[in-house]
């Protein structure tokens, strides 16, 4: 699995410095660790994937007059978590790093045509507008439920 830095997309981490604890699909993962220790930064690593940095030049606009490579979305990398549904529960929802994640699903599943083209949806809410679990059943769509950060207050940095 290639690993990259979110603010650097040019550079791919080192095998040495890749996260070791980084799962294997398919599986059920409850992460859990201190403040700052990069929980969400990990989770929203898996659900990115490689696509990300090779999609991102088109996303920012960088690319918009380049033409886009043929080969199929093969060339534009994999999500590592593949759902079609992402529901981000939070209690405080202004994390930059949900809003890249946000960014990204909503350009991938914009443009049907597009070789990167996923149809995938992306919704943030708060833990008092979590639906009953039953109505996620039997929705032929898979769907990940990310539980962010559910304290009280921010912790003060």
């Amino acid at each position: 699995m290639e690993y990259y830095e979110l603010s650097k997309l040019g550079e791919t981490v080192p095998s040495k410095k890749q996260n070791l604890f980084a799962p294997k699909l398919p599986f059920r993962l409850g992460v859990a660790g201190t403040s700052e220790s990069g929980k969400t930064k990990m989770v929203v690593h898996q659900l990115l994937g490689s696509k990300y940095p090779k999609v991102y030049p088109w996303m920012s606009g960088e690319k918009r007059d380049h033409k886009i490579p043929k080969g199929g979305s093969k060339n534009f990398g994999e999500r590592y978590i593949p759902c079609d549904n992402l529901i981000v529960v939070m209690q405080h929802q202004d994390e930059e790093l949900w809003e890249t994640v946000q960014c990204f699903y909503e350009f991938i599943a914009k443009d049907k045509q597009a070789p990167w083209y996923k149809n995938v949806r992306f919704k943030l809410i708060a833990p008092e507008e979590l639906s009953d679990i039953v109505s996620f059943k039997r929705t032929g769509r898979s769907t990940v439920i990310v539980f962010d950060d559910l304290a009280r207050e921010p912790l003060a940095t």
